[in-house]
């Protein structure tokens, strides 16, 4: 009765795992996830039937069986043993207990810190996921509208060139790009041409040109000029293409003469533009600073 000790299955909480462990094995854990076993209550040992020395008298006086002394002794040691051993695995549970819940307590805490680590770990790497595709979408905004003005820049340099150009280089210039468009082209003596650079023909259709590279605004003589070129060449239609642009009063001019169309400036470069696209070399963020830097000290 001194020394029992029971030996029990206990099935592991977090796991399920039957663990087979002894009743005075402190605080055991599972031996498949090492987590803490609830402990093993003590057992109350059973009181004798003469567990109280007046009962145990009143036995003796009935039976007479004094030599029964010695064994009401030894049992009353035996129990009081058990009582003893009884307490002290009483206090040992209660602490255990207490011990396994401060343990369930520091794990469930642990537990939480981790689930509360790794979700502003994820809620970390979702904003830099976000601002990278965001540095990227402007990253790649930024180069578009970079290599649209790199192109947009080196075709308004080349188109730009037609201002150091003279007025016969000017005038031949105008021919390539009516021929591109369909005409067929004849250029007029430089002297004495009557009004007209340059007369297309297409079909039954007889167009007088007038150049003008001027950086000036392009008046009323010149709107004159072209409608004695047209009497003279006996065209349809008659043209002023100038690299600059038109007074109000030429314009109104043209407007009332029948057949006159304007070129000016912006209306040259779309023609210009469309029957000679320009290829710019390759993109670079160097060379698009350097040409900004050039083109705009220069403007």
């Amino acid at each position: 009765m001194e020394n029992v000790q029971r030996t029990i299955i206990v099935s592991c909480p977090s796991c399920g795992q039957k663990n087979r462990i002894a009743d005075r094995a402190g605080l055991p854990c599972c031996g498949t996830c090492h987590s803490p076993l609830p402990p093993i209550p003590p057992v109350k040992p059973a009181r004798p039937v003469w567990a109280s020395p007046l009962a145990f008298m009143r036995y003796i006086w009935q039976k007479r069986r004094f030599p029964a002394l010695y064994g009401y002794w030894r049992s009353w040691r035996q129990y009081t043993r058990a009582e003893q051993m009884y307490v002290a695995a009483d206090h040992r549970f209660k602490l255990s207990e207490e011990e396994r819940q401060r343990r369930v307590q520091e794990e469930c805490r642990r537990q939480e810190e981790e689930r509360q680590r790794k979700a502003q770990e994820e809620r970390r790497r979702q904003e830099e996921k976000r601002q990278r595709k965001a540095q990227e979408e402007r990253r790649r905004e930024e180069e578009r509208c970079a290599r649209e003005d790199w192109i947009a820049t080196h075709k308004r340099l080349q188109f730009d060139q037609l201002d150091r150009l003279t007025g016969p280089e000017f005038e031949q210039r105008l021919a390539i790009l009516f021929r591109h468009q369909g005409y067929s082209v004849k250029l007029t003596k430089g002297s004495g041409d009557q009004g007209a650079d340059l007369l297309l023909s297409k079909g039954n259709i007889l167009i007088a040109v007038q150049a003008k590279r001027y950086t000036a605004r392009v008046g009323n003589r010149a709107i004159q000029e072209l409608l004695g070129g047209m009497i003279f060449y006996k065209c349809n239609r008659g043209m002023v293409v100038t690299t600059s642009d038109f007074t109000r009063s030429a314009k109104e001019l043209a407007a009332k003469a029948s057949g006159v169309e304007l070129w000016g400036r912006s209306e040259l470069r779309a023609h210009f533009m469309n029957a000679f696209p320009y290829d710019p070399p390759a993109f670079s963020w160097d060379a698009y600073r350097k040409l900004k830097k050039s083109f705009y000290s220069t403007s």
